[in-house]
């Protein structure tokens, strides 16, 4: 897969090629449906320790795997995600305005931040649908449901939801640009509902769910008082979450694939 904007090869770990064209993805064939791709290097080693690829037998770098062909639906849905969180790895790293001639010189006491909370707009409304993706499969997997909406949400559907004035969405970068967590909160004022908390499978438990939970909260205008979520009930960890930052569950419902969600709630001051 090659840009139409995008040709010489900046950042040389972001590409299987070493010289140009700029080269985050190809695809081996249509009966082998295996991919070679390259990912930032921690999420490379990630796909390789879930058994879902392995890395590059020929590869100059350890961002370069190559990933599984999918044998199912939801496995079709990971792929894709990876191919998206490539080929928005590969556009970040490989910019004009990140040449080397370009780019300021860095002392010890200015080195780049080990991560940072920052809102997310329709801009990054790739970067969302592909950290969502891969961060709902185990939520899937836990609850024998591949029709979870966060799944089936399409790319239009996610730039709408970025760009409606009622959401306030915030993400959490870490120091190489990359976006590993994000939420999302609807405001109808006195009440939000918070939505589409992620985390990259390589990040987690590092305390970012809780990190950008609150920051979203902060967030939040003065009118709203009332704090909304849900979760699926097998989602342990969430639940636990939740009940550490004050979320009190208030009723569960079930689903059509035979499990409940638990709806959680929490005041705020008004004043906050």
């Amino acid at each position: 897969m090659l840009f139409d904007d995008l040709y010489e090869v900046v950042d040389p770990t972001t590409s299987l090629a070493p010289g140009p064209p700029l080269e985050p993805v190809h695809v081996h064939g249509v009966t082998d449906t295996s991919s070679h791709l390259c990912l930032p290097a921690g999420k490379a080693r990630h796909v390789c320790d879930l058994g879902l690829g392995e890395p590059h037998g020929f590869a100059d770098h350890e961002t370069e795997v190559m990933v599984y062909g999918p044998r199912d639906a939801l496995e079709v849905q990971v792929v894709l995600g990876l191919v998206r969180e490539s080929l928005d790895h590969a556009r970040r790293a490989n910019r004009a305005d990140r040449r080397p001639d370009r780019l300021p010189s860095l002392t010890p006491d200015h080195s780049p931040p080990e991560g940072l909370t920052t809102a997310l707009d329709a801009d990054d409304a790739g970067e969302v649908l592909t950290l969502q993706r891969a961060a709902y499969v185990t939520e899937a997997r836990i609850h024998a449901d591949l029709e979870l909406p966060p799944l089936r949400q399409s790319l239009a559907e996610v730039v709408d939801e970025l760009g409606d004035p009622r959401v306030r969405a915030l993400g959490w970068r870490d120091g190489n640009g990359r976006l590993v967590a994000a939420v999302r909160a609807r405001i109808d004022a006195p009440v939000a509902e918070i939505g589409r908390l992620t985390v990259a499978p390589d990040r987690q438990g590092e305390g970012l769910g809780s990190r950008v939970l609150a920051a979203v909260e902060r967030a939040l205008p003065p009118g709203v008082s009332e704090l909304r979520l849900f979760t699926g009930e097998h989602s342990t960890g969430n639940l636990r979450l939740y009940a550490r930052l004050g979320y009190r569950e208030t009723h569960r419902r079930p689903t059509a694939a035979g499990y409940r969600l638990v709806h959680l709630s929490k005041r705020r001051a008004l004043d906050t």
